[in-house]
């Protein structure tokens, strides 16, 4: 019983002397957004892809990086079929913006998708 006690109670010292830090990774959420600024708050480095959703209204789209230096700008018109934009990696300090009347449809996905 002894042997059991101090057996149990070496294990609650280690598993007390090691704990874990673990922080769940959110993926941005994948939608159509319309004109506005978007700031991206999720942990860790993304991928994107952005395309025009709307068929009939042209849109532009600014990524802003945390330094605020353009990454990148892009005019989308609705003439052009299947347009889209592989803007890379996002991070969670970087800003989106999207300007004009159309709506764009944003897909974040990581490396391994």
């Amino acid at each position: 019983m002894k042997k059991i006690f101090l057996f149990i109670s070496a294990l609650l010292i280690c598993v007390s002397c090691f704990s874990f830090n673990t922080k769940a990774l959110t993926i941005p959420k994948s939608d159509v957004y319309k004109e506005g600024i978007y700031r991206i708050n999720a942990s860790g480095k993304y991928y994107a892809t952005i395309s025009l959703f709307s068929k009939d209204k042209m849109a532009s789209v600014v990524v802003i990086d945390s330094q605020n230096r353009v990454r990148m700008y892009k005019i989308f018109f609705p003439d052009v079929i299947n347009d889209s934009l592989n803007i890379g990696y996002i991070e969670s300090t970087d800003t989106i913006i999207v300007i004009g009347p159309g709506e764009l449809a944003i897909n974040y996905y990581t490396q391994e998708s």
